[in-house]
């Protein structure tokens, strides 16, 4: 188990909350808890809700044992080789957590897909949300599609390597293809 370092909640970490928080957060059941939302693209401290107010009843209810619940969470997904995707997303299940922070593997990859508006079966990816490095020399209108997260998937929906992906959009900012239909067309 590493060092918690905590920072602002120095006082309140060396309580019995504090360090049996830090514990239990560092416990397999919980980093597979916490792996398993990041995986699902939820906040991870909503994996942990039932089981904290379980073990830690009224007391994690308390607005500061939350947030250094949600530092503690961050550096223990750090250290497991994630990274902040998205802070401060809603958390619709009640109490305790109402915000909490998605996270994603440091070697995702994560594109956006667009859907041409005259050609719905051309398809552009690029690693902007925004549409930013769309092509636009025949005046072409885009609409934005889907996220796509990791390598194979990007791989698979191009019909091409993945280095060779990433080269094209590094030297146009997009890359396009098409998806075909798959089965034949209904009579």
């Amino acid at each position: 188990m590493r060092t918690y370092d905590p920072g602002v909640f120095s006082t309140l970490f060396h309580t019995e909350i504090g360090t049996g928080l830090w514990d239990y957060l560092n416990s397999p059941e919980a980093i597979a808890m916490m792996k398993a939302a990041a995986a699902l693209d939820r906040p991870s401290v909503e994996a942990l809700e039932e089981p904290l107010m379980d073990r830690f009843g009224a007391r994690i209810m308390e607005d500061r044992v939350k947030q250094m619940c949600g530092h503690m969470v961050r550096q223990i997904m750090e250290a497991q080789g994630y990274q902040v995707g998205v802070q401060n997303t809603k958390i619709t299940n009640g109490a305790p957590f109402s915000r909490g922070t998605k996270y994603r593997k440091k070697d995702e990859i994560m594109m956006h897909s667009f859907r041409s508006a005259t050609d719905s079966r051309l398809l552009a990816l690029t690693p902007m949300k925004d549409g930013s490095g769309l092509p636009t020399t025949d005046g072409s209108r885009w609409h934005y599609h889907q996220a796509i997260k990791g390598g194979a998937r990007i791989s698979l929906l191009t019909l091409k390597k993945l280095d060779d992906v990433l080269a094209a959009i590094e030297t146009d900012g997009h890359i396009l293809y098409r998806m075909d239909r798959i089965t034949r067309a209904a009579n």
